[in-house]
């Protein structure tokens, strides 16, 4: 894995699995609420729809990352962090495996 020098606009993290690139946009929050807002726009308002393959959502307070693709997401998502409620993201439904499933292809 490697990161990018000079904070790339776009993609935080860049890895390389099997061969295959993917660009990783990284998104944390440090609040201890059971679902959590995400906003999922660049610098200059734009989604990261084109320009990165993968958003991991990271909650500091529960040690959790969600990832989606930034189709799946849009310029917001609202990702619950406990078994309260059903919702449309629960954290724990995108998990790394997830990424490394598709990437085993």
């Amino acid at each position: 894995m490697y990161v990018p020098a000079f904070g790339s606009p776009e993609a935080d993290l860049i890895a390389v699995f099997g061969g295959k690139i993917i660009s990783i946009q990284v998104k944390t929050l440090t609040a201890d609420a059971d679902s959590l807002t995400f906003d999922l726009r660049n610098s200059m308002k734009q989604k990261y729809i084109g320009t990165v393959d993968w958003l991991a959502l990271h909650s500091m307070h529960h040690g959790v990352t969600a990832f989606l693709k930034p189709e799946e997401a849009g310029s917001r998502v609202v990702l619950r962090y406990d078994l309260g409620t059903t919702v449309r993201h629960y954290a724990g439904d995108y998990p790394l495996e997830r990424v490394i499933k598709e990437l085993s292809v």
